[in-house]
């Protein structure tokens, strides 16, 4: 793998993993229009980091923020809404990864941010093949420890799974990654709650492979804001099936705004 990031990599954003609807409102409430103008990026570019499949996360997104429409007056209000559009993305992708992946490829045909080096087009779509590559299993529980940066036990949780079971699918991944991007494999088995106990950390992040793949999502999320195909075939489908009426204008003319939290 080439050296260097696809992109200075963040830590991760503002949004919750959990989906959490915690009592903290906004400080001005959205309208859904402004809401999918300022989040829908991001939520792409974190459904086809986590499926590995165009299609299918643009499918898993329209369904989402379909779902969010549906219950906008109560979940508009609050700091949370984000992290529950994420919630619903995430389950749906969940339950139908491993019925679909006996048959499904991996599809990533994406755009360039225009402003990229050649270098960094290549190591981001580098480390995003390698993703789409790992077994559905292995991939969601590496974004979710390792970007999104919830512990072993709370990921259990989420995913109705043991403890085990998430560092199993955890410790394979990040060794089979590792190895398709040229980097040194981790050693033994690490206990990442000892690294992502406080999930307020907000230090550089200073693993390899952490780095890498919160690079290749910040340069995922800037490609789909220069080309906003996916974005516009969701908010249509949004648009036929009445989530939020005025969503299609809103995103029309707010595209320069788009999304966080990729």
């Amino acid at each position: 793998m080439s050296s260097g990031n696809a992109v200075p990599a963040s830590t991760a954003g503002s949004v919750d993993p959990m989906g959490r609807a915690g009592p903290e409102r906004a400080a001005v409430p959205e309208s859904f229009a402004e809401f999918w103008t300022r989040t829908s990026t991001g939520m792409v570019a974190k459904a086809v980091m986590l499926c590995g499949h165009v299609q299918d996360a643009e499918d898993a997104v329209q369904d989402s923020y379909i779902e969010a429409a549906k219950v906008w007056d109560r979940i508009g209000g609050y700091q949370s809404a984000e992290g529950w559009v994420y919630k619903v993305m995430r389950q749906r992708l969940w339950k139908t990864a491993r019925a679909r992946s006996r048959h499904r490829k991996a599809l990533l045909q994406l755009p360039v941010p225009p402003g990229a080096t050649q270098l960094e087009n290549d190591t981001a779509s580098e480390v995003l093949a390698a993703l789409a590559l790992l077994p559905h299993q292995q991939r969601m529980v590496l974004l979710l420890c390792c970007v999104d940066r919830l512990t072993q036990e709370e990921v259990a949780t989420m995913l109705g799974i043991r403890r085990g079971t998430v560092a199993n699918h955890l410790f394979k991944a990040r060794r089979t990654l590792a190895a398709a991007l040229g980097m040194t494999p981790p050693k033994g088995r690490a206990d990442r709650d000892s690294l992502l106990a406080d999930r307020t950390w907000a230090g550089p992040v200073t693993d390899p492979l952490d780095e890498a793949l919160l690079g290749a999502g910040t340069w995922l999320r800037a490609a789909f804001e220069t080309d906003p195909g996916s974005l516009d075939r969701i908010r249509d489908h949004l648009a036929q099936h009445g989530a939020g009426q005025d969503a299609g204008q809103d995103a029309g003319e707010g595209a320069g705004t788009r999304g966080e939290g990729a």
